[in-house]
């Protein structure tokens, strides 16, 4: 899969090297993707300042997140697939759920722009990188 500058998102076929899909519904740059645990589903973080879960065969929008003030530049899957985590320029990572949208959690520890998000591989922690030259860990569910 691929983002671009401008504002699609593509799910290639790795054998074939052809578009399978090309997602157009952010109005900005689209900085950042995550396949879901079972791959049915991309997220897309964009200079929009959201995040959109879609269907990776047909586009199909599923949830847009818009918790965050700003561009969003990281996001990730809980391993079990039930939670998103989210950062961006306004400095927060966001927990919220994959399924609605709805904000579980929000961290307002670092300084500067989140730049990069992981999971624990049991789904109840997150880790953040900054560009405040910190990582930081948060009990996230």
């Amino acid at each position: 899969m691929s983002g671009s500058g401008d504002k699609t998102a593509q799910v290639w076929d790795a054998f074939s090297g052809n578009a399978v899909y090309t997602y157009t519904r952010h109005t900005n740059e689209v900085l950042a993707l995550a396949w879901s645990p079972d791959n049915s589903h991309v997220a897309s973080a964009s200079d929009d300042n959201t995040v959109q879960i879609w269907d990776t065969m047909n586009g199909h929008p599923y949830v847009t997140y818009t918790g965050h003030h700003g561009f969003v530049v990281a996001v990730a899957w809980s391993p079990d697939g039930q939670y998103m985590a989210s950062g961006g320029v306004d400095t927060t990572v966001q927990v919220w759920k994959a399924i609605d949208g709805a904000l579980v959690s929000k961290f307002t520890g670092h300084t500067a722009e989140v730049e990069g998000i992981s999971w624990s591989s049991d789904s109840k922690r997150v880790a953040s990188a900054s560009d405040d030259k910190t990582v930081q860990l948060w009990q996230a569910t």
